[in-house]
């Protein structure tokens, strides 16, 4: 039925072209997902792209480097060969070709290209199954390709920003690497000769505006470089010193790495975020609040270092624990805890800690670890959100100091806000009580754990935040790397690239 409606008059498709399927042994040198292939077409299928359908289609390839992807992971040059078949057989191969790419577009704009948790074991995100053979079937018989093509596509606010500053950096010219001079940091107010380096270096990301100046750090090259370091998660104190340095010396190729890097990763949680929930940014340590899609509250937060990555994860918080008591990992005793006991056989007890069966567990109280509130969620990781004692360690830039759990600025604030308390006096009564309880959140919230070192704020402002964890780098390398299908167990023929 559905190829019969597809093959209407001023269809163009080639006449007697039958059975794509069949065209797959002519195709070696192009990676198909023949299990997919096999169950979008039944036997003997006549084709199913019209010229027009065919036509929307390349077009959306053709676009794909605003995207950050690679259309020849999509067999553009393929199909562009392919354009206009007069023969059956070439038809065939056009039709199997259109469709094993509109299903990768549908899949990867939906869902991402790369699985992730191929890349690290510190990802767990759900992963519903997603089949878009259906609604392009659906779009082939309504002549609506192009409105499906659209569809697909992740309507994410962010994304879409991300491919407007995408394109502006692929047109910015490459900036050169200013010199720190003699290794001593430039104050503002001081005259150097490196200050015409710099206003050149802000000129080029339209952080500074006002080309003609002296060689003071002042007036509106002082307020462009304070601009710069608070877009990338510094101290905007106007010192040019040494991170400064660092940060404006990163080339802009790794910029726009960066800018590819999380479009991917927007594409990939592009379906799974609820518009309510928190939101963990491991990437710029700070933690925003989602109501109805709209930022309503943030903090600073602590996250793991670089030997204990704090993992990517949705789950949900159910409730708070009050005064929680500390469980060790087994890890942090036998690398930090053991070390001090045999140097000091008093610091279990000065640290309010004792054995309890085969575990080690610090008491509840003001010294406790995890401070007086934790907020649990299920995860592989055994990670969650805490108070902490250690409250001037939110005052630093770079706040990867912990052993993998999220450490939180105002978690009073956010344990008023998540149990719908009027005011903070019945979790601070609770507090007081010094016992341990928990209080359960009227309803479930979304907790989303995520590494965005490219984002844009409201006003247009693009932020970068230093790759912790260079997992901007593991990722790019898969999107380079030839576009992986299933199994091609059922392969017709030659099967390459599988």
């Amino acid at each position: 039925m559905l190829a019969a409606a597809l093959l209407l008059p001023g269809s163009s498709s080639a006449e007697g072209c039958t059975d794509p399927l069949a065209a797959a042994p002519l195709l070696a040198a192009e990676a198909l997902d023949l299990d997919a292939l096999r169950g979008f077409y039944g036997a003997a299928d006549p084709c199913l792209w019209t010229d027009g359908a065919a036509a929307a289609l390349r077009a959306a390839l053709t676009r794909l480097p605003e995207d950050g992807l690679d259309p020849e992971q999509f067999h553009l040059s393929a199909l562009i060969r392919r354009a206009a078949p007069t023969d059956p057989s070439v038809a065939a191969e056009r039709d199997l070709l259109l469709t094993d790419a509109a299903l990768a577009y549908g899949r990867t704009m939906a869902a991402g290209r790369i699985e992730t948790s191929a890349l690290s074991d510190q990802i767990d995100f759900p992963h519903p199954a997603f089949d878009p053979a259906e609604s392009l079937r659906a779009a082939l018989g309504e002549g609506d390709v192009a409105g499906w093509l659209t569809r697909m596509s992740p309507t994410d606010p962010q994304y879409a920003a991300l491919k407007q500053v995408l394109a502006r950096y692929r047109g910015l010219s490459e900036w050169p690497a200013i010199p720190m001079p003699g290794g001593k940091a430039i104050e503002s107010g001081q005259h150097s000769p490196v200050v015409a380096q710099l206003r050149q270096r802000l000129l080029a990301e339209g952080d500074l505006t006002v080309a003609a100046g002296d060689d003071a750090l002042a007036g509106p090259v002082l307020d462009a470089l304070k601009h710069f370091q608070r877009r990338h998660g510094l101290t905007p104190d106007g010192r040019l010193g040494k991170q400064s340095f660092v940060v404006l010396n990163v080339p802009l190729a790794d910029r726009i790495g960066q800018i590819v890097a999380n479009l991917e990763r927007r594409r990939e949680v592009a379906r799974l975020l609820p518009p309510t929930r928190i939101e963990v940014n491991v990437a710029d340590a700070t933690v925003t609040v989602f109501r109805d899609g709209q930022a309503v509250s943030g903090m600073r937060a602590v996250v793991g270092d670089a030997e204990h990555q704090t993992p990517m994860l949705i789950s949900s918080i159910r409730d708070v624990e009050i005064n929680p008591p500390w469980v060790v990992p087994a890890s942090i005793i036998r690398k930090e805890i053991m070390p001090h006991i045999h140097r000091d056989p008093g610091y279990l007890a000065r640290h309010q800690m004792k054995w309890e069966d085969g575990q080690l567990v610090q008491a509840s109280g003001p010294g406790n670890s995890l401070g007086r509130l934790k907020f649990e969620f299920a995860n592989p990781f055994s990670v969650y959100l805490h108070d902490t004692p250690m409250h001037s360690l939110f005052a630093l830039d770079a706040r990867a100091l912990s052993h993998g759990c999220v450490r939180l600025e105002h978690p009073l604030d956010l344990a008023q806000a998540l149990l719908a308390q009027a005011t903070p006096e019945p979790i601070e009564h609770a507090i007081a009580s010094g016992e341990t309880s928990r209080m359960r959140l009227p309803s479930a919230m979304p907790v989303a754990v995520l590494y965005w070192s490219a984002y844009v704020e409201a006003d247009g402002t693009v932020d970068f935040r230093d790759d912790i964890y260079h997992r901007d780098a593991r990722l790019l390398a898969a999107l380079h790397m030839p576009r992986r299908v299933a199994s091609a167990e059922h392969c017709i023929g030659v099967c390459r690239n599988t």
